[in-house]
């Protein structure tokens, strides 16, 4: 009878102590949750950015060819024009 008595007074002070780590536990969970969709969200965010900068960048690179094109061609006239007086 003793011992039943020793067991259930151990359990008394552990029980709470195991209530308590499973509450810490349950906020951690939730704290994770959150800080994991603030990066999902931010990922999604750099995704998006990311895909507009390569639209940018295809654009720029046609514009670049246009004023290739244009320089070599004015290039080309001042010559002509050079040799011509």
């Amino acid at each position: 009878m003793n011992l039943i008595l020793v067991q259930h007074s151990k359990w008394e002070s552990e029980v709470p102590i195991l209530y308590k780590q499973i509450d810490t536990y349950q906020k951690l969970c939730k704290s994770y949750e959150v800080s994991d969709s603030i990066y999902k969200e931010k990922e999604s965010l750099y995704k998006e950015e990311l895909n507009n900068n390569n639209i940018v960048i295809k654009e720029l690179r046609k514009s670049n060819k246009i004023y290739k094109r244009i320089s070599i061609g004015t290039s080309i006239i001042t010559l002509i024009c050079l040799i011509l007086l």
